[in-house]
């Protein structure tokens, strides 16, 4: 969506630090009048790079948050649900090197939410559909669901993990068991995309759990 006419440049950033090779090629269609909708969704991209962008280069401000959540507005209005855990996933890192861990840690579940719907926050049999067939799922989404599930579980360690349960209100489930079932999500699906590196980060976050919960062989297996 654009107000001006005249040429434009189109830059395109692959996600990961290691993005397969290859040769793409861009089409535009006849110019066409934008929707109500268009303009949202092109608002909201403009929130997120603007934020985005600042983050980057190292600020660390107000603006950024409210960016943030001026596209997770629009988007929730328009019910895009990767772009809107992509940006819970990047509100979520800002808190989080603020030091507001349970703010964060809160970001990061709506991101898992989002990306991929289902599994630990939804239904179980979403995650086995997956599983069964992951070439089915947007490789950057699945990467970025990873992503936010470790992120989520290391957050929740920062916070005192099993130790702290009694002085958070979490209580009512197994918190040991659900941070297990978290890494193993995220262990698998980074493993499943060759990001080996990021899974090992995952396995060590599994091994301190272990070690609160005063598991010493199976803290030893994950390191």
């Amino acid at each position: 969506v654009t107000e001006e006419p005249g040429p434009h440049r189109v830059e395109i950033r692959a996600f990961g630090s290691s993005p397969p090779g290859g040769q793409y090629r861009l089409r535009v269609e006849a110019p066409r009048r934008a929707s109500a909708r268009h303009r949202q969704s092109a608002l909201a991209h403009q929130h997120f790079a603007r934020a985005y962008q600042r983050f980057a280069a190292g600020l660390r401000d107000v603006e950024i948050e409210s960016d943030y959540q001026g596209a997770i507005d629009l988007w929730t209005a328009l019910g895009t649900a990767g772009r809107l855990g992509e940006a819970f996933l990047h509100l979520g890192r800002l808190q989080h090197q603020a030091g507001r861990l349970a703010d964060a840690r809160e970001q990061y579940r709506r991101a898992a939410l989002q990306l991929g719907a289902g599994s630990l926050f939804e239904s179980d049999a979403a995650l086995e559909a997956r599983r069964e067939d992951p070439s089915a799922w947007n490789p950057a989404e699945k990467r970025m669901r990873a992503l936010a599930l470790g992120e989520y579980a290391f957050v929740d360690l920062e916070m005192g993990g099993v130790a702290g349960q009694a002085q958070r209100q979490d209580q009512g489930f197994d918190r040991l068991e659900h941070l297990e079932a978290v890494f193993e999500e995220s262990i698998d699906l980074f493993e499943r995309d060759g990001a080996y590196a990021m899974a090992a980060r995952q396995w060590v976050s599994r091994g301190r759990l272990r070690q609160q919960a005063g598991l010493a062989a199976a803290a030893l297996d994950s390191f």
